[in-house]
């Protein structure tokens, strides 16, 4: 009997945090929508992770966007952001924005660099141990500017026209594809002046149009529009060859080894992709 009554008690107290709980993600959600943000995006960008409470989701937008000026929509590209520390992010935004002189406008549009650490050493909470082991494995803010800054271009301007090359690590990504372009003979100032260029797949589009603009006169100025075009318009205007043909040249290419996985196993393609799909 005392068995049974002991069974009951425990079942109706699970009962009551089921309640508790359902309500308390109910109220998270409505905090969400309240701020006019999409409930459907924020979630599916914290893979599986809760909301913060609602009065912490409350005091970082309004740190956020109120003590920094930064626009709403930065919650729905870098949903992790609810659950930073406003610390961590003063830090970082500290070191943009006064160290590197880089301008709001620019983190707004990849306003996932807020979750980078500025230094090697980790800081601050990003919904948990999976996601900050991921940050380290990209790197550290500093040595990426520093990196940049060493090859003698204007970083101000090169992170204002795409601030996605701060999600590339140096070592898996930047350096092969500066290192790649310079033994091709184009100066660095190509990249300043396209910084874009970073954000393409070293493997799948810089190198096999390079190959195929050996020789070519204005080749230089014609790169980044080269990269921009799909592989019909590039065989079109550029190429003079079949799609197939193209193609198979690229598998050519990527025998030589573009595209290998970096130091810390990632492919530099899936590193692009993750860090350019959404921006």
């Amino acid at each position: 009997m005392e068995y049974c009554e002991g069974v009951t008690f425990l079942s109706e107290i699970l009962e009551i945090l089921v309640m508790v709980s359902k309500r308390e993600l109910n109220r998270r959600g409505k905090c969400v929508k309240l701020h006019r943000l999409n409930l459907e995006k924020i979630l599916r960008g914290l893979n599986g992770h809760p909301l913060p409470p609602v009065k912490k989701m409350a005091r970082t937008i309004a740190h956020v966007c109120q003590g920094h000026g930064l626009e709403i929509r930065v919650f729905e590209r870098f949903p992790p952001l609810l659950g930073l520390s406003l610390d961590k992010i003063d830090g970082v935004v500290e070191y943009l924005v006064l160290d590197v002189g880089i301008s709001y406008k620019a983190i707004s549009r990849f306003p996932s660099a807020l979750g980078y650490s500025v230094t090697e050493k980790s800081n601050g909470n990003a919904n948990g141990k999976a996601y900050r082991r991921r940050k380290r494995r990209q790197g550290a803010l500093r040595p990426k500017i520093d990196y940049l800054k060493g090859l003698g271009i204007d970083i101000v301007r090169v992170i204002e026209r795409a601030p996605q090359v701060l999600g590339l690590s140096v070592e898996g990504n930047l350096k092969p594809k500066v290192n790649y372009l310079m033994e091709k003979g184009y100066p660095i100032k190509v990249l300043e002046r396209d910084p874009r260029i970073f954000t393409y797949s070293l493997r799948e589009r810089i190198a096999p149009r390079v190959e195929f603009l050996q020789g070519m006169e204005g080749r230089e100025r014609a790169l980044p529009r080269t990269l921009s075009l799909s592989d019909e318009k590039f065989c079109e205007e550029f190429a003079g060859c079949t799609v197939e043909e193209f193609r198979r040249s690229i598998r050519m290419i990527n025998s030589n080894g573009y595209g290998k996985r970096n130091g810390n196993g990632v492919s530099e393609d899936a590193e692009d992709r993750r860090v350019c799909a959404v921006y």
